[in-house]
């Protein structure tokens, strides 16, 4: 599964859980404290399932690596 935008996969958990705990606490008549539970970790699941498998996996750095730092004497330009 490719990974979600950045911040996308707190956007998407919590979503869920706000959605699942009203509708298991009312609907279902589920206990609120077991709703709650519930909802955390279908919320929580989701998270962990959307994030990235490697650390900084969308970062390309392949542009920095190739980039130089010109100083004022080696641009060039003279400046008084």
């Amino acid at each position: 599964m490719p990974p979600a935008l950045s911040g996308m996969n707190w956007i998407a958990g919590g979503g869920a859980a706000a959605i699942l705990l009203p509708l298991l606490a009312i609907s279902v008549g589920m206990p609120f404290w077991i709703a709650c539970i519930i909802s955390l970790a279908a919320g929580g699941g989701l998270v962990v399932l959307l994030s990235p498998r490697k650390l900084f996996e969308g970062l390309d750095a392949s542009g920095a690596a190739r980039g130089k730092i010109q100083t004022r004497a080696s641009s060039g330009a003279h400046f008084p």
